[in-house]
């Protein structure tokens, strides 16, 4: 076949040119140039390390409560934290490093213990800061409270240098307080509750009726107990017990009652109370929370009057004898004898205790309480014995004591009433 110039194709003419060009390059003495372009991946980054945790809890979690275990102790003094409010009792010897590590979401109210046959502190370093504790319940260091979402180093050490222990850590969710409704009528004689005090609303929220006006503390948003009373009650004591300072705001018929220290750091009243309905929060002073506490309400409106026969030798000594103080009588319709002239106080109509004695030639009589200023009065066969202050507020009558009957009044100095414990002894 003849191929004339112009029959010659575009394509063909390509397909003969490109390998003689590559044959070329290749034949060229001329180093190739090189390219001045490249492409380097970028390196994917690092995963951070991942903190290993004991335990990751969520609100609801099970089991509850969590138990974990270690050894307390280290070398390293807690006054190297400083503790947030009210968790600021910093003290004892920690390890270096945290026993262990938690992951929580937030946890409306959850609490931690840490118990050992030693005397334990506790540092918790977290989102909030650190919480320290020395002694929440007896020697073991503890505390419940609101835990915000994050992750918390758990220290657990001992109060004394140079100890190990093995001890058990419980981690336990508290479920807010449910109102726990409760019927009463006179005479019911003692009743006991329990629930968990502490919560979000002040005390200051609520003005009390006089004298009841010392309204403090952090407060549950609804009452915990719910009381009602079905007549009145002459002499109602209502008193909440914890090792944690409580606070109480009774809202009754009367108005709202309040107290903070009523037995020492445990608040309370007694006095008389119509019939109605009572709610009855309880709190705490310092903004924790308070776990089965012990509310316990006495029915004093008829107290009885105790018979006792006493002679020397007698045991037990003391001889003990509780009842309430106070009353409508005036002392100052006694007279007294002797050196017990001192009769002054509110009484009741009737004693509270008649001793039956034989002779004593040293015996002393006293009364006790934490609540109020007492006032006594002894009618006997010596005729009557008053004393207002023998040890502090307290009164007692220490002296010779011929055989025979002694009717014994308790009262208090001022127009109030209040429980309180007889002693007799012969030391």
């Amino acid at each position: 076949m003849l191929f004339t110039h112009r029959s010659i194709t575009r394509a063909a003419l390509t397909a003969l040119l490109v390998p003689a060009l590559a044959l070329t390059a290749c034949d060229s003495d001329e180093p190739a140039e090189e390219s001045t372009t490249t492409t380097t991946a970028e390196p994917e980054p690092e995963p951070e390390p991942q903190e290993a945790v004991d335990a990751t809890l969520a609100p609801g979690f099970t089991p509850n409560p969590q138990v974990l275990t270690g050894v307390a102790g280290g070398d390293r003094q807690g006054h190297h934290w400083t503790g947030r409010a009210p968790h600021t009792d910093c003290t004892g010897y920690f390890p270096d490093e945290p026993q262990h590590t938690v992951a929580l979401e937030d946890i409306e109210q959850m609490s931690i213990l840490a118990t050992a046959p030693v005397d334990l502190t506790l540092a918790v370093e977290g989102p909030h800061g650190v919480w320290c504790n020395d002694d929440y319940q007896g020697l073991d260091p503890g505390f419940v409270e609101s835990w915000e979402a994050g992750t918390y180093h758990i220290y657990v050490g001992i109060y004394d240098e140079g100890v190990r222990a093995n001890y058990t850590l419980t981690l336990r969710e508290v479920k807010p307080a449910e109102t726990v409704q409760t019927t009463l009528s006179p005479g019911f004689g003692v009743e006991r509750l329990t629930s968990i005090a502490g919560g979000p609303r002040p005390g200051s929220e609520w003005t009390g009726v006089s004298p009841h006006t010392d309204c403090t503390g952090h407060m549950p948003a609804e009452p915990q107990h719910e009381i009602e009373l079905t007549e009145d009650i002459s002499n109602l004591r209502v008193v909440a017990s914890h090792s944690i300072d409580l606070t109480m705001v009774i809202e009754g018929p009367e108005g709202v009652w309040c107290n903070d220290d009523f037995e020492g750091l445990d608040p309370g009243l007694l006095s008389a109370f119509p019939a109605g309905t009572y709610k009855i929060f309880i709190g705490t002073f310092d903004g924790e929370f308070a776990p089965d506490y012990s509310l316990t309400l006495t029915d004093f409106s008829s107290t009885p009057t105790t018979e006792a026969s006493l002679a020397p030798g007698f045991l037990p000594d003391p001889h003990l004898e509780v009842s309430v103080a106070g009353g409508s009588r005036e002392g100052s319709t006694w007279t007294g004898e002797g050196e017990h002239t001192d009769c002054t106080g509110y009484f009741p109509d009737e004693p509270q205790h008649i001793l039956e004695l034989e002779e004593f030639e040293s015996l002393t009589i006293k009364a006790t309480t934490e609540e109020t200023d007492l006032t006594m009065v002894i009618e006997g066969p010596q005729g009557t014995w008053c004393n207002d202050d023998f040890e502090g507020y307290n009164p007692g009558i220490r002296d010779t004591y011929p055989a025979g009957t002694y009717r014994v009044f308790i009262g208090t100095y001022s127009p109030d009433m209040a429980a309180y414990t007889l002693q007799v002894t012969a030391f």
